[in-house]
């Protein structure tokens, strides 16, 4: 009854989506695949779970090969949950949509500094 009750928001429907990913903090890389993605942001698989609130550069590329960087923080890393049938770690991350909101917190909260 009370998962009747729960209702997840979302402003955006997610979808599934298949691609690798690769993203940069202060002193770490990680190369990990996507599972669903929005306007707002994307869940990707990853053993490394990072706290919330980490900031990172996330590197993707179209089906050219052509990558592209956008700025990103995340939101909740999880437990193992179910997937397709298998169990899977993963992050949900929230795309920032302006470079100098990505600053403004950098100058606030020095946790993880991203150098250009």
């Amino acid at each position: 009854m009370a998962s009747e009750l729960r209702k997840e928001l979302r402003r955006d429907p997610r979808l599934e989506s298949e691609g690798l990913i690769r993203f940069e903090g202060d002193d770490f890389e990680i190369y990990s695949r996507i599972r669903d993605q929005s306007r707002y942001g994307l869940f990707v698989t990853t053993n490394y779970l990072l706290e919330e609130g980490t900031k990172l550069k996330v590197f993707l590329k179209d089906n050219d090969g052509n990558e592209a960087m956008t700025l990103a923080r995340v939101v909740h890393a999880t437990t193992p949950k179910a997937f397709e049938g298998e169990a899977v770690l993963g992050l949900g991350l929230e795309f920032i949509p302006n470079p100098q909101v990505f600053a403004d917190a950098e100058a606030q909260e020095p946790a993880v500094a991203i150098s250009g």
